[in-house]
């Protein structure tokens, strides 16, 4: 999934990439969005979810009885696309049915179709909805009755942590046509916190603006959620019998997270902002292939990318406080990145080559994702106070990690 030789000296690579793009001369959060969708809404019903988790199994009332009805998700060699992760073969899914002592594997949308007959619940509804590639999200998605079938919100992810709402119309029949779309969270420009968890439910702030005091809240609250990811990286890296060094600098990595969100949550009060506490769902040990995606998404590509961001914040930052803080976060997160490729290179032992390409395939999918963000322009408030790149030296910065790490 990688060139080692592009490893060796992972320090400098990160230090030259700042110095290229400082030769040029001298991360934004959304506009306020859209008021609240049809959950307000009487008639609405939402997902149903536990611990933060949805249930797609839930409500499902098919043309003929069923003793158990079970998702199988990262299903091969073949199923149907399931929520926002249908570029990925591991992200096919299937339905398991018993009858009895009969079982049943339904891998196709026209199987389920069949085996839901008419959509006459708001759980079946959902259902399609996520087989269409949205994803219908606890506590802001679900249904309404309306007319021949049902209303479901629904969202889809854009760019680094962006998001539009869906309001969609799936029939009696199981045909699915959008009603309204509106974009309910803008994309941060510049993901400039790194790793994002497995489970991280969205936050509930709705509006946020291009101001320091909302960025910086909004940092903080990555910074939390990290800590949960290398938490949960390194008991996935003992159950999977990885080399102690790589589970102690997981440990490592998420106390110095703590530390992060403790002094941006500091910043942002500075500035007027109150982060949120992250929400994070129960997580359990996952196999190889799925940890190996995840750490090429968020350590591989944005903590790698943030990385090299908070060292540019760290040297552009007008207000003395942030810089001061930044210098120790870039350090920090430079060594958290290079973590990130040390991971990889020791589970790319374990993978087969099927695997190894779609965990490469996953990394340049979220290479594309970041290059989408960084088209924004953040404010000229957060470029002066926080030193946050533009967006031509963001793009610039992203170059140069591609040219010597990402290809």
């Amino acid at each position: 999934m990688s060139n080692p030789s592009k490893q060796v000296h992972f320090h400098r690579t990160l230090g030259d990439v700042l110095v290229t793009v400082l030769a040029l001369n001298p991360v934004l959060l959304a506009g306020c969005g859209p008021e609240a969708g049809i959950e307000d809404d009487p008639n609405f019903v939402p997902v149903n979810c536990m611990n933060g988790v949805p249930d797609f199994t839930a409500g499902l009332s098919p043309s003929e009885p069923a003793t158990s009805i079970t998702l199988l998700q990262h299903h091969e060699p073949a199923g149907f696309a399931f929520g926002e992760c249908q570029q990925l073969p591991a992200c096919q899914a299937a339905l398991n049915v018993t009858r009895g002592n009969e079982s049943l594997e339904i891998a196709t949308r026209e199987g389920v179709l069949d085996f839901f007959g008419p959509i006459d619940t708001p759980g079946e509804a959902i259902f399609l909805a996520e087989i269409a590639q949205f994803s219908v999200l606890c506590g802001l998605g679900g249904t309404r009755p309306s007319g021949d079938g049902f209303d479901v919100q629904a969202h889809r992810s854009v760019g680094c942590d962006g998001r539009d709402r869906y309001l969609l119309h799936v029939n009696k029949q199981g045909d699915l046509s959008e009603i309204s779309h509106v974009e309910e969270k803008q994309a941060n420009p510049n993901c400039v916190v790194g790793r994002r968890p497995h489970g991280l439910c969205p936050p509930t702030r709705r509006c946020n603006t291009q101001s320091s005091a909302d960025y910086l809240a909004h940092a903080a609250e990555l910074e939390a959620a990290s800590v949960f990811a290398f938490e949960h990286l390194a008991q996935e890296l003992a159950e999977h019998g990885a080399p102690l060094m790589l589970r102690l600098r997981a440990r490592a990595a998420a106390r110095d997270e703590r530390r992060h969100a403790r002094s941006v949550a500091g910043l942002a009060r500075r500035f007027g902002g109150e982060p949120e506490q992250p929400r994070v769902a129960a997580q359990t040990t996952r196999d190889l292939e799925a940890i190996a995606i995840e750490n090429a998404q968020e350590g591989c590509v944005r903590e790698t990318y943030g990385a090299v961001v908070g060292a540019w914040q760290a040297r552009h930052a007008q207000v003395r406080a942030v810089s001061r803080v930044y210098q120790v976060i870039a350090k920090d997160e430079t060594r958290h990145a290079e973590l990130a490729w040390r991971v990889a290179r020791f589970l790319d032992t374990r993978l087969s080559h099927a695997a190894k390409r779609r965990v490469a395939e996953a990394r340049a999918a979220a290479v594309a994702e970041l290059y989408q963000a960084l088209e924004a322009e953040p404010s000229a408030a957060i470029r002066r106070d926080l030193g946050v790149p533009g967006a031509a030296q963001g793009l610039q910065l992203a170059d140069e990690l591609r040219r010597r790490l990402w290809v």
